[in-house]
């Protein structure tokens, strides 16, 4: 997992890149440019469109669509179509550009390889019964993920008597500040800081714990925000329960007490009891888990969901050629 490259802060210092890339997508036949990212990505695409009159199409995914507004509904506007992961960023696009701008929008569920992400034969250790409890994390080491209240929520259970070890998955600048509040609340020998895995280290990871919990905050001082996490769809494809903020988005994956659990936002009282329910009932960790894996299987398998954006930037144009540009 890596940080997002600066991007510069006037989007005029934009225009020559866009005049660049418009001559060589010229030179090159290309018909079509999709672009990834809403924000300065698309804005290239839009001054490339101005300057040649090359369709274009953008894929909007978080901050880019919540931070980073500017713009966004003459983009809309000149865009052939906007394809985004989430129902709830559909519905704010719709209010931001209004009702004619928001039949552009298109969701398309990010998807993950479920082949990757799969329990072991048995079903992995989520339904196991006795033995210290393992809780997984993952995510950037940032506030708005939420990763203090689950340090927070694990000095709880240490309370309560529980026999469990957790692994935090990641890196960020709230590294330092995390490990501090490990050692104070004297969690050092249950919590640990793994720093940044690959998509087979965490697969690995998954396939050896029982719960997954993800305590996203309503939206960070930052003002980011997760919608639909990556990693909540990469556990659940791995068969384990999880515990998860609920904030907008998220129901679109996990239905409370049946492909999952949903917290309140910044409540490490009920983020507790969520993991404690689970903590107390192999069954029902084995049910909810294999819930999850069938819930990712129907709409957020990688290789269907890509196949239909591919058949949509296919049709996107009847030119020879297609151009394809990730910010």
């Amino acid at each position: 997992r890596t940080r997002k490259s600066p991007v510069p802060s006037w989007p005029w210092l934009l225009v020559p890149t866009a005049v660049d890339l418009a001559d060589r997508l010229r030179a090159e036949g290309v018909s079509h440019l999709h672009v990834h990212w809403a924000s300065y990505p698309a804005t290239v695409a839009y001054v490339v469109h101005l300057i040649s009159g090359l369709p274009f199409s953008i894929s909007a995914h978080a901050y880019d669509i919540y931070m980073v507004p500017r713009m966004l509904p003459a983009k809309m506007q000149a865009a052939r179509f906007l394809v985004t992961c989430a129902k709830t960023n559909a519905s704010f696009l719709s209010r931001l550009a209004g009702p004619e701008l928001g039949r552009k929008v298109i969701v398309s569920y990010h998807g993950v390889d479920v082949a990757r992400f799969a329990p072991t034969a048995d079903g992995g250790h989520a339904g196991r019964q006795g033995g210290s409890l393992t809780i997984v994390s993952c995510g950037q080491l940032e506030r708005y993920k939420g990763m203090h209240l689950l340090v927070d929520a694990c000095a709880r259970m240490v309370q309560r008597g529980v026999a469990f070890e957790c692994w935090i998955v990641g890196e960020g600048p709230e590294r330092v500040r995390l490990q501090g509040q490990i050692e104070r609340l004297g969690l050092a020998r249950r919590v640990r800081l793994t720093g940044s895995q690959s998509h087979a280290e965490v697969a690995s990871l998954f396939r050896r714990a029982d719960i997954f919990a993800l305590a996203s905050e309503l939206a960070g001082r930052s003002g980011r925000r997760d919608v639909i996490a990556n990693v909540i769809v990469e556990a659940m494809a791995a068969a384990l329960p999880v515990v998860v903020s609920h904030i907008p988005g998220v129901e679109e994956l996990v239905d409370d007490r049946e492909t999952g659990y949903l917290v309140r936002p910044n409540d490490v009282d009920e983020l507790v009891d969520a993991i404690m329910r689970l903590a107390e009932s192999p069954e029902e960790r084995l049910r909810v888990g294999q819930a999850a894996r069938r819930r990712v299987l129907r709409d957020f398998d990688n290789r269907k969901n890509v196949g239909g954006l591919a058949r949509l930037l296919q049709t996107a144009n009847e030119g020879p050629a297609l151009g394809l540009a990730a910010g």
